[in-house]
C-alpha cells in the first residue's frame, strides 16, 4: 500500500526555494513494489524516497509488537539523514521513545492527552449520562453564540446508560426528533446507525477496552445534505472548507472534495472561530479537523472531531498546494477484485484514456490493495466541472477496461 504522503513530493516550488523531499515507508510486498514503480515513473520520484520494511502481522508469535518493530526498522534506515523529521500516524509514547533514541525530531500531537486518548476524542462531543461532570463540546460552545453549535447528545458506557440517554434526549428535543447512534472510536461512518431505535441501543457492542457509545440528535438538513469539513493546523485553518461526499444513507463517506461547493464566508469565519475556541481546551499543534452538517437554517452543527493523526487526504491537499494553478480535488475509494487487474494495467488504461495526471489535471492512484478499498484522487485546474468530467471518464474507463464500478 502506498499512503497519501506520496503526494507531497510532486509539483513545482516557487523559483529559488529548495525542493522539500518526503519519504514514505512501504511494506516489501509485490503490490507495493509495483505501485511504487508506476508512481515513481509517473510523478518523477526518486528511488531513495521509498523506505522499505518487512511486513509483520498482529498476533505473530515471533514479534511481541509488530508496529513497534516496523518503526524501529524504518527509523534505523533514516539515521544520519539530514533535516528529517518523523510524523507518525499516531504519536504513541513507545514510538516517540524510538525516535528519541536515534535523535529523530518528532512532530504531531501525543495520543496520551490529559482529557482522553486522542483516538477517542469523539467522546468529548457530549457530556456523560448522569451526574458526572467534565469538559465537553456543548459546554465550550455554549457562550460562543453565532452560527455554530454542538448537537444535543450524551456519551454512554452501557446499554442501561444508552436507554437513560434516550429518555433524557426525548425530554430535551422537540417531539419527533430522530437520533444517531455511533461508537466514540469509529471513523469513516463505520458503526453509525441513523434513526436509532431502542433495539439498536440494546444491540450496541461495547468494546472490552472500554469503548463508549454516542447517542445524539439527528440533524435534518436541506434536500441535498451538506457536510463540510474543516482541517486545522493548530489554530490555523488549512485552507477553506472541504466537502464530505456522502452516500444516499447520509452516513457513509464516499470521498472528499476540496474546495467545498459551499460558499459562505460568514459561516466559514464562524467555524474557524469555533475551532479556535475548541483548541483552547485541547491545545493541538498539528493537524486535526471538524466535520459539520448544515441544518435547515443554514447553520453548522459539529458532528465529528478528529484528533491525533494526519487526516486521510491531508497529503493530497498539500500536494495540490504546490501546483502553479489552483486545483479542485476529489479523493475517493474503489475496490479492485482480489485477482483483478495489475496496477501496471490500470496505469496503462488511464494513460490510454488520457486521464492520468499530466500536470494540469488527471487521476492519481495512490493506493492499490487488491480485494480491499484503495484510494485515488481526481484533480483539475478547471474547477468542479473539470473534476466531474474526469470522474465520468474514469468511471467509464474502469468499467470498460477492468469491470470495476466506482461508487
Amino acid at each position: 500500500m502506498l499512503t497519501a504522503t506520496l503526494g507531497v513530493v510532486t509539483g513545482k516550488l516557487p523559483s529559488g526555494q529548495p525542493r522539500k523531499v518526503d519519504f514514505v515507508a512501504l511494506p516489501l510486498l509485490p503490490e507495493a513494489e509495483e505501485l511504487w514503480s508506476c508512481w515513481s515513473e509517473a510523478h518523477g520520484l526518486g528511488p531513495q524516497q521509498a523506505v522499505w520494511f518487512h511486513p509483520r502481522l498482529e498476533g505473530s508469535s515471533a514479534v511481541d509488537d509488530p508496529a513497534l518493530e516496523v518503526c524501529r526498522e524504518v527509523l534505523a534506515q533514516m539515521v544520519g539523514s539530514p533535516n528529517v523529521v518523523f510524523y507518525p500516524m499516531y504519536w504513541l509514547s513507545e514510538i516517540a521513545l524510538e525516535a528519541t533514541k536515534v535523535d529523530m525530531p518528532i512532530i504531531g500531537d501525543p495520543e496520551d492527552h490529559r482529557l482522553m486518548p486522542l483516538s477517542a476524542a469523539k467522546g468529548w462531543l457530549h457530556p456523560p449520562v448522569g451526574a458526572r461532570e467534565r469538559s465537553c463540546l456543548r459546554a465550550v460552545l455554549s457562550g460562543l453564540g453565532g452560527r455554530v453549535r454542538a448537537p444535543k447528545g450524551f456519551v454512554a458506557d452501557s446499554a442501561e446508560e444508552l436507554r437513560e440517554a434516550l429518555a433524557q434526549l426525548r425530554r430535551e428535543c422537540p417531539a419527533g426528533t430522530r437520533f444517531v447512534l455511533k461508537p466514540t472510536e469509529g471513523s469513516g461512518g463505520c458503526g453509525v446507525v441513523l434513526d436509532a431505535s431502542e433495539a439498536h441501543l440494546d444491540a450496541f457492542a461495547f468494546g472490552p477496552s472500554g469503548g463508549s457509545a454516542i447517542l445524539e440528535e439527528m440533524i435534518v438538513g436541506r434536500d441535498a445534505p451538506q457536510s463540510p469539513t474543516l482541517y486545522m493546523l493548530g489554530d490555523t485553518p488549512c485552507g477553506p472548507f472541504a466537502d464530505q461526499v456522502l452516500a444516499d444513507d447520509c452516513s457513509t463517506n464516499l470521498g472528499n472534495r476540496f474546495p467545498s461547493v459551499l460558499q459562505d464566508d460568514d459561516l466559514f469565519s464562524a467555524c474557524v472561530k469555533a475551532s479556535q475556541e475548541i483548541n483552547k481546551t485541547w491545545g493541538m499543534t498539528s493537524n486535526w479537523g471538524l466535520d459539520f452538517v448544515i441544518d435547515k437554517g443554514g447553520d453548522a452543527v459539529i458532528v465529528d472531531i478528529n484528533m491525533g493523526r494526519p487526516n486521510g487526504n491531508l497529503a493530497v491537499r498539500l500536494w495540490a498546494s504546490l501546483s502553479d494553478s489552483p486545483l479542485t480535488v476529489f479523493t475517493g475509494m474503489w475496490t479492485i477484485p482480489l485477482k483483478g487487474p495489475s496496477i501496471d494495467s490500470i496505469f496503462a488504461s488511464l494513460r490510454a484514456a488520457n486521464i492520468l495526471w499530466n500536470g494540469q489535471e488527471g487521476v492519481i492512484v495512490y493506493q492499490y490493495m487488491p480485494g480491499c478499498p484503495s484510494g485515488y484522487a481526481i484533480a483539475s485546474s478547471r474547477g468542479p466541472d473539470g473534476v466531474s468530467q474526469l470522474q465520468a471518464r474514469l468511471s467509464k474507463t474502469m468499467l470498460d477496461a477492468h469491470g470495476t464500478v466506482l461508487s
